[in-house]
């Protein structure tokens, strides 16, 4: 019994969240996360990877973000 309304559940909650991405598709709501830096902490930070003169860590720290950043093509 239990699992059949678990079961149940899980169907709505996909059927609400599908149903919720079409509307913002419809509505041309971009669904990313959006930029992290700048367009000028994205040059300076790109400028401190480049040159290697900080560790990735330290640059990320300095900006507040992960260091993974760092290393995307743009981050």
């Amino acid at each position: 019994m239990v699992v059949r309304e678990v079961g149940f559940e899980c169907d709505l909650i996909r059927m609400r969240t599908s149903e919720g991405q079409a509307r913002t598709v419809v509505r041309g709501v971009r669904l990313d996360a959006g930029q992290v830096l700048t367009p000028h902490q994205q040059l300076e930070a790109i400028k401190h990877r480049d040159r290697r003169d900080e560790m990735s860590r330290e640059i990320a720290r300095s900006y507040n973000f992960s260091h993974s950043t760092i290393w995307r093509p743009n981050p």
